[in-house]
């Protein structure tokens, strides 16, 4: 249940303090908020630096992110460059987003590594249980979904989860399946359109347009 490069828990830990916590918070009538952390450009290091580097600078932000938190605190590495914190017994509504700008300013500091000087930022997503899931594992998607939404608007921030993001996630993931199956049924259509010129009205060159024509979404 350890993570072998930061001494941190690893999914499957991370995942099982989740149920433990809920059961808690279910006992104890009491919130459990998770946010999930996403170290931005961390892959420009590795491909640049080498893993070596990369390695040390995760090190190093998994420190920064403990430091930061309580005594019953948990936090986990779930991904190559994601965190899961676990936050239990917290009823201040404004605590979540307190915690996750100290993250972000702790993580926004330079890291040193042989000589060198590395940059990242973090990305966060936060969820509140019960309002954003019953279960561990859908607290965790829901802060997921959330931090994605983090990185679609500039990194460096923290979003709080809500159904219209879900709605859209999942919207996005039913017309990637479409999409897809599109290609399979040959459902699309090359159109050229012509480009004019306004002042002389002539034509002066020409757009290729792929459309696609679904049966149930129309032309798009």
């Amino acid at each position: 249940t350890t993570d072998a490069l930061t001494g941190l828990l690893n999914r499957r830990g991370t995942y099982d303090q989740a149920y433990r916590l809920q059961a808690h918070a279910i006992r104890q009538n009491q919130p459990l908020i998770a946010l999930m952390a996403d170290i931005d450009g961390l892959k420009e290091i590795n491909d640049t630096a080498g893993h070596s580097h990369g390695d040390q600078v995760l090190k190093s932000s998994s420190v920064a992110i403990t430091d930061a938190l309580r005594a019953g605190d948990v936090v986990g590495r779930v991904g190559g460059d994601e965190f899961i914190i676990l936050l239990p017994d917290i009823n201040d509504r404004h605590a979540p987003g307190h915690l996750a700008h100290r993250l972000i300013e702790a993580l926004s500091q330079p890291f040193f590594r042989s000589d060198h000087e590395f940059y990242v930022s973090a990305s966060i997503g936060i969820t509140l249980y019960p309002s954003d899931g019953r279960e561990g594992h859908e607290l965790v998607k829901n802060a997921d979904i959330a931090m994605y939404h983090a990185k679609k608007q500039g990194r460096n921030n923290y979003q709080y989860y809500s159904n219209e993001l879900n709605r859209v996630m999942l919207e996005k993931l039913e017309i990637e399946g479409k999409l897809r199956r599109a290609v399979e049924n040959k459902e699309l259509e090359l159109y050229y359109q012509p480009q004019m010129e306004l002042a002389t009205g002539r034509s002066c060159g020409v757009e290729s347009l792929l459309r696609w024509n679904d049966p149930e979404l129309g032309q798009v």
